[in-house]
């Protein structure tokens, strides 16, 4: 299932890092993002949020323990939506499909190559580089596979001409850490998400206005919340937004 959207007026600091990154009208930016932080902080509602107001974001992924996706599909779904969104790739796409029997059982070095960076290399449509968000690394159980896919984005923007851009979104696990940032740093820009004053607000926020949507009692006091009460749930959350929003899905 799909992440939610964030709640207005919530995660703006944060959003706006992410759209200065994303802007490359006036300086090219690097070619990979992590963003990052503990489970439950948002991550992936801020992804899914920043994805659907940005109109250069083309592709999503969501790894998940739950489901099937897994690093051998990463690559062919992201083609299926770069075809969708970027009609002039579709023609190579399918070149290198039919070339290729087993392309979508390959490697995912070859995968990366021929189902993503030729065919916008292909194009001559792009007025700037597309970006593509990978969410929830860390749940990519395999190992192995995992590092072959962080090493294979990392390569490819250290080679300079990549014409594609990716958001990295997981927690800040020390095996991914080594490999995102143990090279050259002007390849990746990291954002990190934890308990700030910013979260604390947008938390207060959230609550305040869920709670104020909460039909009251009718013989109940008004309002039927203290903003004791959210400062106590904020400091409980430690930061967790999966805290406040399962609390509010109780009440509601």
């Amino acid at each position: 299932r799909s992440p939610p959207e964030c709640h207005p007026n919530t995660r703006t600091t944060i959003r706006n890092e992410i759209a200065w990154w994303l802007d490359e009208s006036v300086s090219k930016k690097s070619p990979l993002l992590w963003l990052n932080g503990p489970a439950a902080v948002g991550k992936s509602v801020i992804a899914k949020t920043v994805s659907g107001f940005h109109g250069q974001i083309i592709a999503a992924f969501f790894f998940s323990t739950s489901s099937d996706k897994t690093a051998a599909t990463l690559f062919p779904t992201l083609a299926w939506q770069l075809a969708r969104r970027i009609p002039d790739t579709r023609k190579h796409i399918i070149t290198s499909l039919k070339s290729s029997d087993s392309l979508q059982t390959s490697q995912i070095e070859e995968q990366f190559d021929l189902l993503i960076i030729q065919p916008l290399k292909s194009t001559t449509t792009l007025k700037c580089r597309p970006v593509m968000v990978i969410d929830g690394v860390d749940e990519c159980t395999d190992e192995r596979m995992l590092g072959r896919l962080l090493r294979v984005l990392i390569q490819a923007g250290e080679g300079g001409d990549m014409p594609v851009r990716f958001v990295i979104c997981s927690r800040p696990e020390p095996r991914i850490h080594a490999i995102l940032l143990g090279g050259d740093r002007d390849v990746i820009s990291t954002i990190r998400i934890g308990f700030s004053q910013d979260c604390k607000d947008d938390m207060t926020r959230y609550l305040t206005d869920k709670f104020n949507a909460i039909r009251q009692p009718r013989d109940g006091p008004s309002p039927w919340f203290q903003p004791s009460d959210i400062s106590d749930l904020v400091e409980a959350s430690s930061g967790q937004f999966l805290y406040v929003s399962t609390i509010v899905r109780l009440l509601d």
